[in-house]
């Protein structure tokens, strides 16, 4: 459910016109922006805009939210709690910025639920719930410039390994240290020297 207030003005004369606009843009609330994301993805986008990545991320989140993430997906609905949830701004992000995004949403779902279930499968420990390390903002992040990174350097020649035996490497590093400078280097911008932790 949506909650967007709509005001319509008739017969005002310019001043009160003029006033009542000032007071309303300078007062009002600023609009979530993960609500913002949700009511774009009901709209029509040319193809390959961001737009319509973004639409699309959307639906692959919304599928997520009914699987993997079991309802920890933050929409920015009315009455809606935002807890420790993932937000969806963070989930399309990192799936359009990491040009994780198909043609479709069934495409490119059935492509990160794969991902999921190796993850679910390979390092429940760390997988999607709320206490796991992927049941996070910070985590989802993470994972999906790893699933980048490894598609980068599959896609250049540079490493040859299957996705699950990635997923399975992946399991055997992660631990409290390893996270703890994984997000160092994420805040610090130097994503690229994550390559270090990948032992193919």
């Amino acid at each position: 459910m949506y909650s967007l207030p709509v005001i319509a003005l008739q017969n005002y004369d310019r001043k009160k016109e003029i006033k009542t606009f000032v007071d309303i843009n300078s007062k009002q609330q600023k609009i979530d922006v993960n609500l913002i994301l949700l009511l774009k993805a009901d709209l029509e986008w040319k193809e390959n805009t961001k737009e319509q990545k973004e639409k699309i991320a959307v639906g692959v989140s919304q599928e997520l939210d009914n699987s993997f993430l079991r309802n920890r997906v933050y929409f920015g609905r009315a009455d809606e709690p935002k807890g420790s949830k993932i937000t969806l701004s963070t989930l399309v992000s990192a799936l359009v910025g990491n040009n994780q995004i198909q043609d479709t949403v069934s495409k490119t779902s059935k492509k990160i639920k794969e991902i999921f279930k190796l993850i679910q499968e390979n390092i429940p420990k760390y997988a999607f719930q709320e206490e796991g390390y992927f049941g996070g903002n910070q985590g989802i992040r993470v994972l999906f410039r790893l699933l980048y990174l490894y598609q980068r350097n599959t896609d250049v020649g540079r490493i040859s390994i299957s996705k699950e035996d990635f997923i399975k490497n992946l399991g055997k590093i992660m631990d409290k240290d390893t996270i703890n400078e994984i997000d160092i280097l994420y805040g610090e911008g130097r994503f690229f020297k994550l390559d270090n932790y990948l032992h193919y």
